[in-house]
């Protein structure tokens, strides 16, 4: 037990007692998912998805709770009943799927495979529900790919009603992966390389997405253990890294509120995208970037089986981890960009080889933040918003 001091830090609580306070937000942030909910544009009316992206029978298109997207409606039987040809005798198009799809992509089949049928779980509900995870993570983001002063840009936003990823940290993970190609198919560069025969992500040059926690100097003292970063979920007191994609609607003070605010990482307020860059390598002529999640990371699964003395689960847990195929990253969205043609001047908005009044116009009827975080007409710089950066470069390529 944590409590929460003046400065923001977590001390020791005294041994034997209550919390101090029933104010779960001056407890040790280890997982904020409802309060980020609670805080983004999902619980405050909603947010449009004209695509159906979550799925189910969502007439408006306007994603609200937890359950439109985890738990999507569809057309069936209340009550579960039904006529001898199949049909519900009271049919209802919203009963909400008791599926409860999310973010762990392996650990299903792991039960199955311990317990087998003897608990209801059969090889093809373990499968459908696998195929539910994987279209659930897929539908949570979206990808952008630009070229920026010879460099290439991938945003990714974040569509989901909380941050990306959330829940659980320890282990879990997102990374985006960069291949440059030449015009041979050749790989002429790769960032976030992922070794799938030894389960290690080459995250040095490229961004990962993650949650990281640690132990400070006085209970490292009190444990025997090292200070510093640590997968010892109750131990842990420090927030080292949350760089984590904030939902649409996230504002600072609100996630500072509810200590669910990034740590070591910046995001504006209303931002709910994140942009990395890469330099072109020469004789790049294409690019493929893809996004992806992980369940259970190589050295958290050996953490798990090498910590615990006191029994052989860390042992039966890292077997099964390897046995369902080592917790495989899943691609949650992908894309590709030609790098042959050679964009022409940004500032031309309207693409009449020269830049005038006409294109000054269009600028400042688009002045402001793009719609929904994505670029538009006038976002010279393409940050998402058309402002005086934008108005400054249009003026440096006059003419």
């Amino acid at each position: 037990m944590f409590e929460r001091q003046p400065d923001g830090s977590f001390a020791i609580g005294t041994f034997g007692q209550p919390h101090s306070t029933q104010n779960t937000h001056d407890m040790m942030p280890e997982q904020r998912t409802y309060s980020e909910w609670l805080h983004s544009d999902f619980a405050k009316g909603g947010v449009y998805f004209p695509d159906g992206r979550f799925g189910g029978n969502h007439d408006t298109g306007i994603m609200q709770s937890c359950q439109d997207c985890h738990m999507p409606k569809k057309f069936t039987g209340g009550c579960s009943f039904w006529d001898v040809d199949g049909l519900p005798f009271f049919p209802r198009p919203d009963m909400p799927m008791h599926h409860f799809a999310g973010g762990n992509t392996w650990v299903l089949g792991a039960i199955y495979e311990l317990y087998g049928e003897d608990i209801g779980l059969t090889a093809e509900s373990v499968a459908d529900a696998q195929e539910r995870t994987a279209d659930m993570l897929r539908a949570a983001s979206d990808m952008e790919l630009d070229i920026i002063d010879d460099e290439l840009r991938v945003r990714i936003i974040n569509w989901s009603g909380h941050k990306l990823p959330t829940g659980y940290p320890e282990g879990r993970r997102m990374w985006v992966n960069v291949k440059f190609y030449d015009e041979q198919d050749n790989v002429v560069n790769e960032h976030g390389h992922y070794d799938y025969k030894t389960a290690t992500l080459y995250g040095d040059d490229t961004k990962v997405y993650e949650m990281k926690l640690g132990m400070d100097k006085d209970v490292a003292a009190a444990t025997g253990l090292e200070p510093g970063k640590s997968f010892h979920l109750v131990l842990n007191n420090v927030v080292l890294l949350d760089n984590r994609i904030p939902p649409p609607g996230f504002t600072n003070a609100a996630y500072e509120s509810v200590l669910a605010q990034p740590v070591n990482y910046s995001y504006e307020d209303g931002q709910h995208w994140d942009d990395t860059h890469f330099d072109i390598p020469a004789g790049a002529t294409s690019a493929v970037a893809t996004l992806y999640f992980q369940t259970t990371s190589r050295e958290y699964i050996e953490f798990l089986r090498d910590q615990n003395v006191t029994n052989f689960d860390g042992f039966i847990a890292y077997d099964l981890w390897e046995s369902q195929g080592r917790s495989a990253p899943l691609d949650m969205v992908s894309s590709v960009i030609d790098l042959d043609v050679q964009p022409g001047n940004p500032a031309d908005l309207n693409g009449d080889g020269v830049v005038d009044v006409s294109d000054l116009l269009i600028l400042l009827s688009n002045w402001g933040p793009c719609p929904r975080g994505d670029t538009c007409l006038g976002d010279i710089n393409k940050d998402g918003v058309v402002n005086v950066s934008d108005l400054l470069i249009l003026l440096g390529n006059w003419g």
